[in-house]
């Protein structure tokens, strides 16, 4: 149910529904943590969502939290230079830039870069 939930919040999203899409998320994000805990990437990957809808609903602060939670559990998973810890610093990148914390969201969007490269 979570991911199903998960993957219809990508596609309000793409509709431009950004309210359908968080609540999808949101939705999703309840399941995946009581069934796998707070540290799972599954929970990871719903907060990265989660995360983008924030930014686009214009709302940075939650958009670093969420992203914060998931770079951490990403880094804990898989290690400091893994795809998904890059994804995570380009959106974190983003909120930081967004919050106007210029330096670190470069150092984030910098460090997303060397992981992709």
């Amino acid at each position: 149910v979570a991911t199903t939930l998960g993957n219809l919040g990508i596609v309000y999203g793409d509709l431009d529904d950004p309210a359908k899409q968080q609540d999808m998320q949101e939705r999703a994000l309840a399941i995946f943590e009581r069934a796998y805990g707070r540290d799972h990437t599954k929970v990871a990957t719903t907060l990265g969502n989660l995360g983008i809808v924030y930014g686009d609903l214009d709302d940075p602060a939650k958009q670093q939290d969420m992203q914060e939670r998931a770079l951490a559990i990403f880094e804990r998973a898989y290690g400091r230079d893994h795809p998904s810890v890059a994804s995570v610093l380009n959106s974190l990148g983003n909120a930081y830039g967004s919050l106007g914390d210029h330096a670190k969201g470069r150092d984030m969007l910098e460090r997303a870069l060397a992981i992709k490269e």
